[in-house]
């Protein structure tokens, strides 16, 4: 199946596809007399793999590296049983706790967006 239908079933454009390709993480199969990005089921379930860890907040290196199946190398199973331990990133992702709230200085002006200046001057 080639790269518009891998990204009509899957959801991830075929530009973050083609992404995927050049770093490695998922690589179709094979490619056509023509040049095309050909992907099998077994591309499938991994890029649905990869998008899964990406859920959690992993970063693509952890993810290439916990679905490559070399030797010494953590599978995705042992890093989702790891999912409790907070990830740097989490934060970013509304999973983590979020970094603290910055705060204004003392009788700074508050600055206002459009919508509320609009309900201001309504009121």
């Amino acid at each position: 199946m080639r790269i518009g239908e891998v990204a009509r079933r899957s959801g991830v454009s075929a530009r973050m596809l083609r992404h995927y390709d050049e770093l490695g993480v998922v690589v179709p199969s094979g490619r056509s007399a023509t040049g095309y990005r050909e992907y099998a089921p077994a591309d499938l379930r991994r890029l649905f793999e990869v998008e899964s860890l990406r859920s959690l907040g992993m970063s693509l290196r952890e993810i290439a590296a916990a679905v490559d199946d070399a030797p010494g190398r953590s599978s995705p199973t042992d890093l989702v049983e790891c999912a409790d331990h907070p990830h740097p990133r989490a934060d970013r992702r509304g999973t983590g706790t979020a970094p603290p709230a910055r705060t204004r200085a003392a009788g700074a002006p508050r600055r206002l967006g459009c919508g509320a200046r609009r309900r201001r001057a309504a009121a």
